[in-house]
């Protein structure tokens, strides 16, 4: 059994995969400005690159996320919502 990860650390490590995402667009995103209630399409974001955020999560952390639950993925807070459900749910 693998411990789970803290949840500052899924907040981290989906803040860092949003601003990674970002800058291959030519987005600049500073990760200080991001936090759980940060709305990713303030930041130009469209949903075809959450799609892709997504998915990047779900490789980074070996996970299929809930659908539904990752619907609510608009925030930083709800991506890590998502994560946590599915790690938890991965045991």
């Amino acid at each position: 059994m693998t411990d789970t990860p803290s949840r500052a650390d899924l907040v981290a490590g989906v803040i860092d995969i949003v601003v990674r995402m970002a800058r291959e667009r030519g987005i600049e995103i500073d990760a200080a400005d991001l936090g759980e209630a940060s709305n990713v399409r303030d930041f130009d974001l469209d949903s075809m690159d959450q799609v892709a955020i997504l998915n990047e999560i779900e490789d980074a952390w070996r996970v299929t996320m809930d659908d539904d639950a990752a619907r609510g993925g608009n925030n930083i807070g709800g991506l890590v919502d998502a994560l946590a459900a599915a790690l938890a749910a991965k045991g």
